[in-house]
């Protein structure tokens, strides 16, 4: 049984959305409904809700509602009871609330009904109440910072401001991300007006930041939004994987501890400038490998520059906003950076005697390793710590961590201990990949192409499909010849079509296809490009060739190669039937090709893959019909 048991306590779910940045890959569901792991993500919520004893719950539904109380119903099936509002027009995150005063406990949970979530209820509860907050936000870094909520907070508990993505003025902050899970107390409804749109962070938290009495709760638990293609196939991994659960609060967690300098930023002595760190270059791919894994990443730094007088805490904070601000930009992010601004030696001119003292947070002492052992609940014994110092791996000795040293910054050179670590590495991501062994983070990266292309598939144009299929039996009929090209990996899916239309569909019709792929003819190309130009190449030798009855098939992932562009305008200017094979949003092919198949992914790997696979069903369709007629 759980604190919350004999607590009286509802949620507000939120589960209005449409999902329209997903209604590529669901156009008729509402995004709430959507099946991650085999069930809806609104489910794991009722499931995460009805584990802390909070049964009784309240969903706000939007226009496609009815979808959502025939598969919960009242929820006696999920061990909940749900009641339903429907707004009577949008209310926005906050309008709703109004409505609901009579139906709210004193203390009350409200969700966004986006959320895939594993998160200690009785945890987040009894913080609330221990600050007897009006409203308690959860926060956390994420992957997408530049785009999401930020929120400003004072010593780390009492929120100061909440920014928009479009309400940020010159300077850093830190990734402190509204989370989109809060706990409110019934008094927050005084912010809120009858009948009026109003948003939470915008209108109502916004005006309540002034009582004082609105404070951040950081967690490292499983919370984000899967309201983008990229996001639902993460999340999806995620539950499979095991990751979302992994990482509740109440189970011990693992974690990879950071030093700083000479580790995260290129090693340069005392930093106390925000303009002097650098990010390891290796560094962004080593915390995406962390941010996609179970455990946590948590920069452990020594920073004597406030001691020695170089820069205040304040300076010192916004160094660390700077870097917070560059990983976010690359779409990376650490759990969580603590560090300790002493040092024991005093008697120095323009020190700052106030931080001049013995202190247990100093590494290689193990105050902050205790602090954030017991903020996140980590079981040391099964986490590590990588540095660039004997000091670092002295630290881990002492916390009963497994250590990693770097041969970046200071190399283990320090000389400060005699020490051996557990292992050594080149960088920070040869280290993670040690940790996570390469077979893992191999089959993330596996598992995440493979989605990809799997939606990529799922978002052809069938009919433009169609339409090559029939141009190529129309050309084959006519006896015309179907000239294709393209350059470098277009160029090989370009020879490939030749081979298997010339042999493959061909071999059995006694009418053959008569396939030519510009691209093969090496001395050609050569002499066209060495004597008049290379943007020449294709439309040259279709000026020797071309006639009426032809087919021109340009291929071109960017839709903007020179060369095939000119071929193509040639064909067209000779009434030739054309048809661009591209990628991306087509480029400028798509605009002069009389057809074309656009493969709908940013990804040049992923569309040449589309294309070859284009390739072969078309020569199977083609080849069951054209010898179906001969039979």
């Amino acid at each position: 049984m759980t604190d919350l048991e004999n607590v009286k306590m509802n949620a507000v779910i939120l589960a209005g959305g449409e999902g329209q940045r997903l209604k590529s890959l669901f156009p008729e569901i509402p995004k709430p409904l959507i099946s991650i792991g085999g069930k809806p993500v609104l489910q794991y919520q009722i499931e995460n809700l009805c584990r802390y004893g909070i049964r009784d719950i309240i969903l706000v539904i939007g226009p496609k509602g009815d979808m959502i109380k025939e598969y919960f119903g009242d929820g006696s099936a999920f061990g909940v009871a749900i009641t339903y509002f429907q707004e009577p027009s949008p209310l926005g995150t906050a309008g709703a609330l109004f409505y609901l005063a009579d139906n709210l406990t004193s203390d009350f949970v409200l969700l966004y009904g986006d959320l895939v979530l594993d998160v200690d209820f009785t945890r987040l509860l009894n913080y609330h109440r221990n600050q007897e907050a009006l409203a308690t936000l959860v926060v956390h870094p994420n992957d997408h910072p530049y785009d999401s909520d930020l929120i400003i907070l004072e010593n780390h508990t009492l929120v100061r401001g909440i920014l928009g993505e479009n309400d940020r003025s010159a300077g850093y902050y830190a990734n402190c991300v509204n989370a989109g899970v809060f706990v409110f107390n019934i008094k927050i409804l005084e912010y809120i007006e009858k009948n009026k749109q109003q948003d939470l962070e915008k209108n109502v938290l916004a005006t309540a930041v002034t009582s004082n009495k609105i404070y951040g709760y950081r967690t490292t638990e499983y919370i984000k939004d899967m309201g983008t293609p990229e996001r639902y196939r993460t999340v999806q991994r995620h539950i499979c994987e095991g990751i979302v659960k992994e990482k509740n609060l109440s189970l011990p967690q693992k974690a990879i501890f950071l030093d700083r300098d000479g580790t995260i930023n290129k090693y340069k002595g005392l930093i106390s400038k925000t303009e002097d760190l650098e990010i390891i270059p290796q560094v962004f791919q080593a915390l995406k490998h962390i941010n996609d894994s179970s455990y946590l990443s948590i920069i452990i730094t020594n920073q004597p520059v406030v001691a020695r007088n170089l820069c205040s805490i304040e300076e010192l904070e916004t160094i660390h906003n700077r870097m917070e601000s560059i990983l976010g930009d690359r779409d990376v992010y650490v759990d969580d950076i603590l560090y300790c601004p002493h040092h024991p030696d005093c008697g120095y001119p323009d020190e700052n005697a106030e931080f001049k003292i013995e202190c247990n947070c100093r590494k290689p002492k193990t105050g902050l390793i205790e602090q954030a052992a017991a903020q996140y609940n980590i079981d040391l014994s099964k986490s590590y710590i990588i540095g660039d110092s004997t000091v670092d791996v002295k630290t881990g000795a002492a916390a009963g961590l497994k250590s990693i040293l770097l041969a970046t910054g200071q190399g283990g050179t320090d000389g400060k201990f005699n020490i051996e670590p557990h292992f050594r590495a080149d960088n920070l991501l040869q280290a993670v990949q040690i940790i996570l062994s390469r077979g893992e983070i191999f089959n993330n990266i596996i598992e995440t192409y493979i989605d990809e292309l799997k939606e990529t598939l799922d978002r052809l144009d069938r009919q433009n499909i169609s339409l090559l299929i029939n141009e190529l039996i129309n050309v084959h009929a006519q006896g015309g010849t179907v000239y294709i090209f393209g350059n470098g990996g277009s160029a090989s899916t370009a020879s490939h079509f030749a081979g298997d239309f010339n042999k493959g569909v061909s071999e059995n019709l006694s009418q053959r296809f008569r396939f030519v792929c510009l691209n093969d003819n090496v001395p050609a190309i050569l002499s066209i490009a060495n004597d008049i130009g290379y943007e020449q190449v294709f439309k040259f030798q279709l000026e020797n060739y071309l006639k009426p009855d032809d087919l021109v098939i340009a291929i071109s992932g960017s839709g903007n190669s020179k060369n095939v562009i000119l071929a193509i305008e040639y064909a067209n200017s000779k009434g030739v039937k054309t048809f661009a094979l591209t990628g991306y949003n087509g480029g400028q092919l798509k605009k002069i090709a009389s057809n074309s198949m656009v493969v709908p992914v940013n990804d040049m790997q992923k569309v040449e893959d589309v294309h070859l696979m284009l390739n072969h069903l078309m020569m199977q369709i083609i080849k069951e019909w054209l010898e179906g007629d001969k039979q």
